[in-house]
């Protein structure tokens, strides 16, 4: 779970944490970004399955919310045999995001920037390359792919 909350509330993330079992804290702080302060919480341990997994966490979240925290995002992994898992195509439901260019509106680019700050000023070149890697698999619902812009010379 991503948490919002930063200087004190951050600190008192960090002692919810530790006073509960199966909770690991951990504080991802990027160089610079819009998000460079991501406080996470992990629940540790292992459930029969992904309905077990998702029971926790929304338990926990509830808690969360109880004692005065904001969570922003909730993502559960699950093993790939999991029955919850699709083992073909066919099984995977409808994408939320079915337009190619508004899936690509959804990659935080800041976080590759933050990695690789020589590439920040070039992201509408790298999203032009992503598009054109990306348009098979959306080839029943996108426009033909848009060429990439071509890199500027330096």
């Amino acid at each position: 779970m991503t948490l919002l909350c930063e200087g004190d509330e951050l600190r008192r993330l960090e002692r919810w944490a530790a006073r509960r079992q199966g909770v690991k804290f951990t504080h991802i702080a990027l160089a610079r970004g819009r998000t460079a302060s991501q406080p996470m919480l992990t629940l540790r341990g292992r459930r029969p399955s992904y309905r077990d997994e998702l029971a926790a966490v929304r338990e926990v979240g509830a808690e969360l919310v109880r004692d005065g925290f904001a969570v922003a995002r909730v993502k559960v992994e699950c093993v790939p045999w999991a029955a919850e898992v699709p083992r073909d195509d066919s099984a995977v439901p409808d994408s939320d995001h079915p337009d190619l260019d508004v899936a690509l509106g959804y990659v935080e680019w800041h976080h590759f920037a933050g990695e690789y700050p020589q590439f920040a000023d070039r992201g509408a070149e790298f999203t032009g390359r992503l598009r054109t890697a990306l348009a098979p698999t959306f080839a029943d619902t996108a426009e033909p792919p848009t060429p990439p812009t071509p890199p500027t010379p330096e």
